[in-house]
């Protein structure tokens, strides 16, 4: 999977694009990794973006820690929503994102 994502990342860059990677899981064993490519100069409002919506949907959003991985932060089989936003250009690392609380897709 880090390949895939490796070689969209390269593929958008050429657009002058970043990709946001999000994925969910609610009432489903079926995981989708969802590739969205967004312009370069629009990076730095994807977080707060995500911050809003989520909050507008009563979800709690909380940043994964930088060497946690998934398992360590969701119940096997619990609903969750991840979202990989693009690059911290100071930080130089990508942010994730998780909610698990009162999950209502439709």
């Amino acid at each position: 999977m880090s390949r895939f994502k490796s070689a969209l990342r390269k593929c958008f860059k050429k657009q002058a694009k970043v990709v946001v990677f999000f994925e969910r899981n609610y009432k489903s064993q079926h995981l989708q990794l969802q590739a969205v490519p967004v312009p370069k100069e629009c990076a730095p409002s994807v977080k707060s973006v995500f911050m809003d919506s989520a909050e507008s949907y009563q979800m709690e959003m909380t940043e994964m820690p930088e060497h946690a991985e998934l398992a360590q932060m969701v119940e096997p089989g619990a609903p969750y929503f991840l979202a990989e936003l693009p690059q911290d250009s100071e930080k130089g690392k990508a942010r994730c994102q998780t909610c698990q609380s009162h999950l209502s897709f439709t």
